[in-house]
């Protein structure tokens, strides 16, 4: 059976997270674990929601989500990353561009091939019966 979760990564450097998942039950883990974000309506390749907060220690931060690994090209990559990296300068107050926003930029285009090679710290969703 499949895990259900998200990979998370974080910095030294920027104060937000950055939470990445992967699978087609992103209803389930938006009302189970995250605040600031809804499933939307129709079929996705990869969606940003950069004003979201983790239910269980208000921790804010930027989730991105794909509906499946096979979706996850370079192409949608690095367009949610250009999503990523808009969140986080526009929550810093940093203008864009130059080599701070290159590094940032690398960081999560980094993160986002991770979590599609199954790396990084995951945090599973437990069912509720458990």
């Amino acid at each position: 059976m499949k895990k259900k979760g998200y990979y998370e990564y974080g910095n030294e450097i920027y104060p937000l997270r950055l939470w990445v998942h992967v699978g087609e039950d992103l209803e389930e883990l938006i009302d189970s674990c995250f605040d600031g974000c809804k499933a939307p309506d129709r079929d996705y390749c990869g969606i940003t929601y950069d004003e979201v907060f983790r239910k269980s220690d208000n921790r804010r931060g930027v989730l991105v989500s794909f509906h499946c690994r096979k979706d996850m090209s370079m192409n949608y990559c690095c367009h949610e990353a250009s999503h990523v990296c808009d969140a986080i300068e526009d929550a810093i107050g940093m203008k864009h561009g130059d080599e701070p926003s290159a590094y940032l930029m690398g960081w999560i285009a980094s993160c986002i091939n991770k979590a599609r090679l199954g790396i990084g710290d995951f945090v599973e969703l437990k069912d509720k019966e458990e």
